[in-house]
């Protein structure tokens, strides 16, 4: 096929001794014509890729995609082992929290790292919007992981630990609430935010993974999932989530 295509590409006789350009004898065609360059390369190297593709093994047999420890129904499993009593009374308890500061007009605060930050603004929209969809009204909810400006303008110029106890200084008041996202419980920001918030009378809650960390012990109140693998972690936030969020839909939380 490659000697049918060079046969229709018109050659500029070469007298010199260059073994590659006799070996290559198009090159000295393209050289005079740069549109012909990009003709005879497509053309040669499209031909040699139908060619090499019908010489290609077959492929092995596919890997799992997953490891015996990791496999979605083991996944799925773990998720539902880790919700227990104590999950369900602490986001009963974090249900009332909520409501109250509904009442009352206060504040609610949410904050995290990575995907914990991606739950905190995503939390934020539920209490907002989504507790108010029997007409219960919505929750008055910030998301201190929402504006980047902020955050790096902190990070820049306090530190980033201070990302997040720096913005409570400045919106927070006493009888607001702080939720505190973290899979491993130890950013230094999340600790420094439950500390900040403590001091200035908030209530603070935190939802934590693995030992719970330095935020176990500093949070008021803690929903805590003791489990080693940050994708449960984060996912188990969401899911304690959309439960607080659903009870707030209810006149009285189930």
């Amino acid at each position: 096929m490659l000697q049918l295509i060079d046969s229709f590409i018109p050659r500029k006789e070469d007298k010199s001794n260059n073994p590659i350009k006799k070996r290559h004898g198009y090159m000295t065609t393209c050289r005079h014509d740069p549109f012909a360059l990009a003709g005879v390369w497509s053309s040669r190297h499209f031909a040699t890729y139908a060619l090499n593709s019908r010489r290609r093994k077959p492929a092995s047999p596919r890997e799992p995609r997953f490891p015996l420890n990791t496999s979605p129904a083991n996944y799925f499993a773990n998720a539902t082992a880790l919700l227990d009593s104590t999950v369900e009374s602490q986001c009963k308890l974090l249900a009332e929290t909520l409501d109250t500061a509904r009442e009352q007009k206060k504040s609610v605060f949410l904050c995290g790292n990575g995907g914990s930050s991606a739950n905190a603004n995503h939390w934020a929209n539920d209490l907002l919007y989504g507790a108010n969809q029997t007409g219960l009204g919505g929750i008055r909810a910030h998301s201190l992981s929402a504006n980047t400006s902020v955050i790096t303008c902190l990070a820049n110029d306090t530190g980033y630990e201070n990302i997040f106890s720096t913005q409570l200084d400045v919106l927070a008041s006493p009888g607001d609430v702080l939720i505190a996202l973290s899979g491993s419980g130890n950013s230094a920001n999340i600790s420094s935010a439950l500390e900040k918030a403590n001091s200035m009378g908030l209530e603070t809650w935190c939802v934590v993974g693995f030992d719970g960390g330095k935020a176990l012990q500093v949070a008021s109140h803690a929903i805590h999932f003791r489990i080693d693998n940050m994708q449960l972690a984060e996912d188990l936030q969401m899911m304690v989530c959309h439960v607080v969020t659903l009870a707030l839909t209810q006149p009285r939380h189930v």
